[in-house]
């Protein structure tokens, strides 16, 4: 019998399998089984590589075109609404579908390892996007993800190597797993407004992405979201802030607490014949031009690089939609006492209390030292970023005598050496060269009992003491009393920040609702809502504040 679908002749044969009843259809470009609207087989292929899926049907199946070499170019008709899991998985051949107007949802490894996929152009009907469903198209340059999707589902787009550009929808509360893992070349990604939750590894691997930023919005978050990228942006009355602030130290990404258009730094320090990167603030595709005020102290390149070539200060502008941002950069002498000067001015160190600066420093040398037991010059390590052991140990030694932190070093006749350092009246071991890699903690701020079980620490030259059996919680950085309070008009409650000596700048958001004391005093004055500011230098704390 012949009939017409899709306005092409076709020929159609009713069999029976299974006990089930499908229906062959014939096109010019191959012959297709139909499980009812469903297309469940495909078979002797004649279009040169193209493939027409008849009109009428509404999905495709599972493994219909998988390892498929010849398929080419697929046309989808306007009534498809679903493409099954695997249905194209590692379809090799695969270079261009279209993705009709009313298809709702694409399977868990729907695309799989579709290599030589160019464009994924999906229509704002798609509600769905399950786990892996374009992993490993690595051609693919052109995405589009439609602006009513609901769930976008772990590794949806990992190992898209091509992607640079992601604009996510609105709708979106859920980022999962590795959803953009390995997406070499992805530069910049637009976050949803609405977005709670962002799942480990999101961002893992995206080496290109310079900034991440956090929305307000965002609830929970995992690690390893942003460890490859340069900065990220997360305000500080994020619930998420103080988990991102510690992730951001731990991979020595730059944190950057206002969403404010501009040059993450105002002031940065560099040491002759070294590089830094300058980082620009926006939410938009965009980069702006870069010059230097006089190029014989330093450069800098199309992408924020600056090169210092001499001793000095520079001024450094971002020209962005026809303004100008600056940044002071100062070149200082290549030697220790610089780069003590830089690391501390840089990462924010100030104002930290002992404890953080010993964590920053024990992180910082993580990041920055390689271990190399090839050396000569054993303690050159804050010059030439190499060292072993003994370097190691020097260079925290001399971090620690620039912050006033009582701190020794120790070698020990096993040819090892580490450092012993005083938080208040309390010491602690720390061994900076084992604290690289995966186990940045293991010998972090440890007692007698624990270090000298392994034989690297057996028989110390000099004679040392740690009988400390935990870090007291008191040493770690500062906490506001309360969050949020609720008040009556004309009542008052107290603020305060624990562990903390320095002084605090307290101010109100809003004095006609509730006023705050120099001391921390709160009082509502009348009915609203506003957040209480406690500022010790650069460091802010919160605490919301209901009137009723």
């Amino acid at each position: 019998m012949l009939v017409f679908l899709g306005g092409i002749l076709t020929n159609k044969t009713t069999i029976r399998a299974l006990d089930k009843e499908y229906v062959d259809v014939q096109n010019e470009t191959g012959e297709f089984r139909l499980d009812g609207t469903k297309l469940v087989y495909y078979f002797n292929p004649t279009g040169n590589g193209v493939v027409k899926v008849p009109e009428g049907v509404t999905s495709i199946g599972t493994n219909v075109f998988r390892h498929e070499k010849k398929v080419v170019t697929v046309i989808l008709p306007s009534t498809m609404k679903e493409i099954e899991h695997e249905a194209f998985y590692d379809c090799e051949g695969l270079e261009e579908i279209n993705f009709p107007v009313g298809l709702e949802r694409i399977g868990e490894m729907a695309f799989f390892r579709c290599a030589k996929l160019k464009k994924i152009q999906l229509p704002n009907t798609v509600t769905t996007i399950e786990g892996s469903a374009f992993s490993g198209c690595e051609s693919v340059t052109e995405l589009t993800i439609p602006n009513a999707l609901q769930t976008l589902a772990g590794s949806a787009f990992s190992e898209c190597k091509k992607i640079k550009k992601v604009v996510l929808p609105n709708t979106l509360t859920v980022l999962e797993g590795g959803v953009f893992s390995d997406c070499t070349s992805l530069t910049y990604v637009k976050m949803p407004s609405k977005l709670k939750e962002i799942e480990s590894g999101v961002f893992n691997g995206c080496t290109k992405l310079d900034r991440v930023r956090i929305p307000d919005t965002v609830e929970k978050i995992d690690k390893y979201v942003f460890d490859d990228s340069k900065f990220v942006v997360c305000s500080e009355k994020t619930k998420v802030f103080k988990s991102v602030s510690d992730m951001a130290q731990l991979y020595n990404v730059e944190l950057v607490k206002s969403n404010k258009t501009g040059i993450t730094r105002k002031k940065y320090i560099v040491l002759k014949s070294e590089s830094g990167r300058l980082y620009f603030n926006t939410d938009a595709d965009v980069v702006p031009k870069w010059s230097s005020s006089n190029q014989k102290i330093a450069t800098v390149s199309s992408n924020g690089t600056v090169k210092a070539k001499k001793t000095g200060n520079v001024k450094i502008t971002a020209t962005y939609q026809g303004k100008k941002y600056t940044c002071t950069v100062t070149v200082l002498p290549r030697d220790e006492g610089s780069r003590i000067e830089q690391v501390e001015s840089n990462y924010n160190l100030k104002n930290l209390t002992d404890y953080e600066k010993i964590w920053a420093i024990n992180l910082w040398l993580r990041h920055n030292v390689k271990y190399d037991h090839t050396l000569k010059v054993r303690n050159d390590a804050l010059i030439s970023g190499k060292a072993v052991c003994e370097g190691y140990a020097r260079a925290f030694e001399l971090f620690m005598g620039a912050f006033k932190i009582p701190c020794q070093y120790v070698p020990s006749r096993a040819n090892h050496a580490w450092n012993v350092v005083q938080i208040d009246d309390k010491w602690y071991h720390i061994d900076t060269t084992n604290n690289g890699g995966p186990t940045y903690t293991r010998y972090f701020l440890k007692p007698d009992s624990f270090i000298y079980q392994f034989s690297l620490f057996k028989s110390p030259i000099i004679a040392v003491s740690c009988n400390t059996t935990k870090i007291d919680k008191k040493y770690k950085s500062p906490q506001i009393n309360k969050y949020s309070v609720t008040l009556k008009k004309g009542k008052t409650t107290k603020l305060s920040l624990s562990n903390n000596k320095k002084k605090i700048k307290w101010s109100s958001w809003n004095n006609k609702i509730a006023t705050v004391s120099s001391s921390g005093k709160v009082k509502g004055m009348k009915k609203g809502k506003t957040t209480i500011e406690a500022r010790i230098g650069d460091r802010v704390y919160f605490c919301d504040v209901k009137v009723k």
